[in-house]
């Protein structure tokens, strides 16, 4: 609350989205109410919310995606809502991270390649994993492949089955 600039803000409120702060969420809806009608802003919010490293960080990313305010049309949003987990280490290599990932690139594949693509990177070096995650991480590839047809996204189609052949 002190902060003076916004990349302080942005920072202080990195932290406390990835803290066990009882104020945590309460804070964060102060700061989405202030924010949201905001281009920058908003874009700002969703990516501290993508980037939360409690448990509740999927919730919270389909709660976002399901307000009212939220367009997944609108590239920035898109971007900001969904990519910051393609580098949450810590959360998008669960079995829940596997399965949101494998979903959402389904779901953007339609709706916005560009952004579904660089999500679907995350699983790029399949190959070089370790045994335990290649058993989870080839069976997601296997059902984006098979969920996007290359007549439906040929890009994600390709790519999804380069990386099963990598």
């Amino acid at each position: 609350r002190r902060a003076t600039t916004a990349n302080d803000r942005v920072t202080a409120l990195l932290a406390l989205n990835r803290s066990s702060s009882p104020h945590r969420r309460e804070v964060l809806e102060q700061v989405y109410a202030a924010w949201h009608g905001h281009l920058t802003g908003y874009a700002n919010y969703l990516r501290i919310v993508a980037s939360g490293t409690c448990r509740d960080v999927f919730s919270m990313i389909a709660a976002e995606k399901n307000r009212l305010t939220f367009d997944i049309t609108q590239p920035t949003w898109c971007r900001a809502l969904f990519l910051p987990m393609a580098v949450n280490n810590k959360m998008v290599w669960t079995d829940q991270g596997i399965q949101w990932v494998t979903e959402t690139v389904i779901e953007l594949s339609p709706i916005n390649a560009t952004t579904a693509s660089r999500l679907l990177n995350t699983f790029q070096h399949v190959a070089s994993l370790k045994p335990t995650l290649q058993e989870k991480v080839r069976p997601a590839l296997e059902e984006i492949v098979q969920r996007v047809p290359a007549s439906l996204n040929p890009t994600i189609h390709g790519q999804a089955t380069a990386y099963l052949g990598s």
